[in-house]
């Protein structure tokens, strides 16, 4: 994110990769552990609960927000999805605040570039075999490839101790893994943007 674009917040951001590592050298050198939430942004009770955890467990709390082009197909339209900086760093300043929100760009993420469709992209990707077609995957069947793709560059950058999410599994990282119960609206859904109705209800994919 360009620095001219960022809000004012009490919250240190981290606006691309080198300020990232600058950040976490320091917590390195002070031994402290790391929790980490990756987000699109438009941050919901699911998130924020997320965050309550990670800061109980651990000694720093980190929460990305990015936009990921590789996870919408090419008939999604990416323009259209939600982009609240200022009200989701507002939301988190007022459960406490976190230690760091990273706001990579997408030149950051992907160096090669991006485009939503797949024959066209360049660069390291990962493939989710096996669970691909499951879930969500099941409607948009590359979805999970452009979320494997891009919380493995995350966690890379970060450096996570523990992350905190639903539903991804990543065996052979040296971090734990954190799965939590979904938080589903009222009607019955999973949140995935800001609701009013955002309430608890244990999971079947929780762990």
């Amino acid at each position: 994110m360009s620095c001219s674009k960022l809000p004012d917040s009490t919250i240190p951001l981290l606006i691309d990769l080198a300020s990232c590592r600058k950040w976490r050298q320091q917590v390195r050198d002070d031994r402290g552990s790391v929790g980490f939430v990756a987000t699109m942004g438009a941050l919901h009770a699911g998130h924020l609960n997320l965050v309550h955890h990670s800061k109980r467990a651990n000694d720093k709390t980190v929460v990305s927000i990015f936009v990921n082009p590789a996870q919408f197909a090419p008939h999604e339209d990416l323009s259209t999805y939600p982009r609240t900086i200022e009200q989701d760093l507002r939301k988190l300043e007022e459960i406490g605040g976190v230690d760091a929100v990273f706001l990579p760009g997408v030149e950051d993420m992907y160096p090669s570039g991006i485009v939503q469709d797949v024959e066209q992209q360049r660069g390291t990707f990962v493939e989710v075999k096996g669970y691909g077609c499951e879930m969500e995957g099941h409607s948009r069947p590359l979805f999970f490839r452009g979320v494997a793709t891009v919380v493995t560059k995350l966690f890379n950058a970060v450096e996570v101790f523990s992350d905190y999410q639903r539903f991804l599994r990543f065996p052979e990282h040296s971090f734990r893994v954190v799965a939590y119960a979904c938080v589903f609206r009222t009607e019955g859904y999973t949140a995935s943007a800001p609701s009013e109705t955002d309430v608890f209800r244990p999971s079947s994919l929780s762990s």
